[in-house]
């Protein structure tokens, strides 16, 4: 009995021998594979380097969340008074946008003071073909009529589209419009219009019109545009001009607008102290749409050669243009 199992363990360990001998060569192979895939796989890395056509200095924009009383940008002209102004200003934090609209009462001092508010706005982006304005509605006026310091009255008519003035881009539908041309040499800061008619006064508020430039303006607290009603008389009052031609700082700054962004480079071989802001308005070719004008502020300035990107909402390359910038 003993001598059986003897054969029988004898047996069972050639059988092991065997299959140990057929399978080795297989276990080695895969040894093998998985060392040479854990040397030889390479790293995997997350990259925050930023766009290829951004310098790898560039840095976001420090805009700052405050409420500014009296920046000390374009100064209006002194023959005039205005009063106070509800100029409105959307501060996201760092690396965001500072939008102010420049808009829609009465300046003061030099560029309206600025309130802070939170609002949510909706790019602007081409400002749709149906939006342009209607045939001119009655008017015993006689066309084109001088409002004085070189603002004439062109056109009277309904808009149907995005009301622009306030910021809120909100659909509207025959809303009383009027186009201004700039046909003297002063530079137009900010200006208010009356348009009397039938059927009362319509208000409109203008910023940043300069010579040979015509805009868009529709009625500031969305008065419609009454079928058949006459309008028998028109004036400019509040007008605010610049104090020197306003420029882009081609010599000290490079800007590329973009879709929602602009980027700036510091270009002027040197640093720039105060803060960069740039103004742009709502276009379409060169017909300037809605009275607001939108800016946004690079505060802390720029080192030499520094790249900024700032958001700002509502510029599109289609439907925005860069109407000055200030950098202190």
């Amino acid at each position: 009995m003993s001598e059986k199992k003897a054969i029988n363990k004898k047996r069972f360990l050639r059988m092991l021998d065997n299959r140990l001998r057929m399978f080795l060569p297989v276990l080695i192979l895969i040894i093998l594979c998985v060392t040479a895939l854990i040397l030889f796989l390479p790293d995997r890395e997350t990259s925050s380097d930023l766009p290829s056509d951004l310098s790898t200095e560039a840095s976001p924009s420090t805009a700052a969340d405050e409420a500014e009383a009296t920046p000390s940008e374009p100064e209006t002209d002194s023959t005039q008074n205005p009063s106070e102004s509800t100029q409105l200003e959307k501060s996201t934090g760092a690396g965001q946008e500072s939008s102010e609209d420049l808009q829609t009462e009465t300046p003061s001092e030099s560029i309206p003071n600025v309130t802070e508010t939170e609002r949510v706005q909706e790019s602007t982006a081409d400002i749709p073909d149906e939006t342009q304005p209607a045939p001119s509605a009655a008017s015993g006026l006689t066309l084109p009529f001088d409002l004085g310091r070189g603002l004439t009255l062109t056109k009277i008519g309904s808009y149907t589209g995005l009301y622009m003035e306030d910021g809120s881009n909100e659909i509207i539908g025959n809303v009383l419009m009027i186009k201004v041309e700039n046909t003297g040499d002063e530079y137009i800061q900010y200006a208010e219009i009356a348009l009397n008619g039938d059927n009362g006064t319509g208000n409109f508020v203008l910023t940043t019109l300069f010579p040979g430039q015509s805009m868009i303006v529709l009625e500031k607290d969305r008065k419609t545009c009454d079928s058949g009603a006459e309008y028998r008389g028109a004036s400019a009052g509040n007008v605010a001009v610049f104090s020197a031609v306003p420029g882009l700082c081609e010599d000290r700054l490079e800007i590329q607008a973009l879709d929602g962004v602009i980027n700036v480079t510091n270009i002027s071989g040197s640093d720039i102290a105060g803060d960069v802001v740039i103004y742009y308005k709502n276009s379409r070719g060169d017909l300037l749409y809605g009275g607001i004008t939108y800016r946004i502020r690079i505060t802390g300035g720029l080192k030499n050669g520094e790249i900024r990107q700032i958001v700002a909402d509502h510029f599109s390359v289609s439907g925005s243009t860069v109407m000055f910038v200030t950098c202190e």
